[in-house]
């Protein structure tokens, strides 16, 4: 009964040991503060990377609307500027020498707007 009684002390005594929670020096502690660390800085650099890969989509999309809308402009001004010639062969025809402000306010804004499409397209593409 007592070598009994022995094992089931040295079985208990061992279940107790093992159960304690391990004490970690400051050193230790540090290490595992610093891997922390630098799991944290690493997942944080990883969002970043992956947000790089959305901006990346968000830009190409962009540029290509850009490149579309551009396209649309620099066609859009050449009917323009034929039905323009039209009407000023018109009044030609008909004596008119004074060309109307509305003529001249459209060339102007024709020239401004084929000049942001150039900007843009020289800029952006």
């Amino acid at each position: 009964m007592k070598s009994i009684q022995k094992i089931w002390a040295e079985l208990s005594a061992k279940a107790q040991e093992a159960s304690k929670e391990v004490e970690l020096s400051e050193e230790q502690k540090v290490e595992l503060s610093l891997l922390d660390d630098i799991k944290s800085d690493i997942q944080s650099l990883m969002k970043l990377a992956a947000d790089l890969g959305d901006d990346s989509r968000d830009i190409i999309s962009a540029r290509s609307r850009m490149v579309k809308k551009i396209d649309s402009i620099e066609s859009g001004i050449k009917p323009i500027n034929s039905m323009i010639s039209d009407y000023e062969a018109r009044l030609k025809d008909l004596g008119v020498d004074d060309m109307p402000k509305v003529i001249s306010n459209a060339n102007n804004e024709l020239a401004r707007i084929r000049k942001t499409a150039e900007r843009f397209r020289k800029d952006f593409l």
